[in-house]
């Protein structure tokens, strides 16, 4: 059995994981501003590919508030002040 999703859903660990919100459907890069698709596997690519080595020291205290500051700064800003993540077994379908 395999699950799909028909609206993939924000997962907003990967604000404080990879420096990515969700800003109009799309998981926006609050460092670079590129969009993905939401997807975990992009997201983590993305942020492993282009700026892991630069910001995978920065933690705790020291990265919220860094993440603060960029959502700040954020073309999207108004977007992106509103997370909305998706966590109900509806938006799953099952195939079988």
């Amino acid at each position: 059995m395999s699950r799909r999703s028909s609206d993939p859903c924000f997962n907003s660990q990967w604000e404080d994981s990879y420096f990515f919100v969700n800003a109009n459907g799309k998981a926006l890069s609050l460092i670079c501003h590129t969009t993905v698709n939401i997807n975990a596997s992009t997201v983590r690519r993305h942020y492993d590919n282009t700026h892991a080595v630069t910001y995978v020291g920065i933690v705790g205290s020291e990265r919220t508030e860094l993440i603060h500051k960029l959502k700040l700064e954020s073309p999207q800003n108004e977007e992106v002040s509103h997370v909305y993540t998706c966590h109900s077994i509806e938006n799953i379908e099952f195939f079988f």
